[in-house]
């Protein structure tokens, strides 16, 4: 008597968003999704470069002495990190900024800078590696529902990007999908 068994490989299944930057809370939840490959790497997880669509970056900035201005700089100092992810992964497409900013300094203020860095961001990226990349920073000081942060990431990263920046408060995020969001804003 024969046995014939078939033996069923799982394919493999290489993460498609690298979360890098600072450790934020909110962020916790969103570092153990399956698609979700967090720096440092995980030994023995595999990696390829071209699956990878979106980057995912921790900022923390609730320094009480921070200003706009530091922010600002917070935020520019990510742009060169970004530029040399973007040259070494062909596929990338989105670029998220997560930031916990300070509770002192009013939203509409601090709104008005990620929305002129994340202008800025991607007129630069696009210029420097030729690809378009849609760069997206979200304040999520207020944020209460890490959950839903990393499902609302992960729905912003496996979607096509149509438009080229964005910045939105943690309530903005909560009420509705990132990229309805961005339709309402843009339209």
């Amino acid at each position: 008597m024969r046995l014939h068994a078939e033996l069923v490989v799982p394919p493999i299944t290489a993460p498609s968003i690298v979360l890098r930057g600072d450790e934020i809370d909110t962020l916790r939840a969103f570092a153990h999704m399956p698609n979700v490959l967090a720096t440092p790497p995980i030994p023995g997880r595999t990696f390829r470069r071209r699956a990878v669509k979106a980057v995912a970056t921790g900022i923390n900035a609730t320094s009480p002495e921070l200003t706009v201005r530091g922010l600002r700089s917070r935020l520019r100092w990510e742009l060169l990190p970004s530029q040399r992810l973007c040259d070494w992964l062909p596929h990338l497409k989105h670029i998220i900024l997560v930031v916990a900013e300070p509770k002192h300094l009013r939203e509409s203020v601090m709104l008005k800078a990620a929305d002129g860095f994340a202008e800025y961001a991607h007129a630069h990226l696009e210029r420097i590696c030729g690809a378009y990349i849609t760069v997206t920073v979200l304040l999520v000081t207020d944020c209460d529902q890490p959950g839903l942060l990393a499902e609302r990431i992960d729905q912003r990263a496996s979607r096509s990007p149509l438009e080229p920046y964005l910045a939105l408060p943690w309530r903005s995020v909560a009420e509705q999908p990132i990229h309805q969001s961005a339709i309402a804003a843009y339209c």
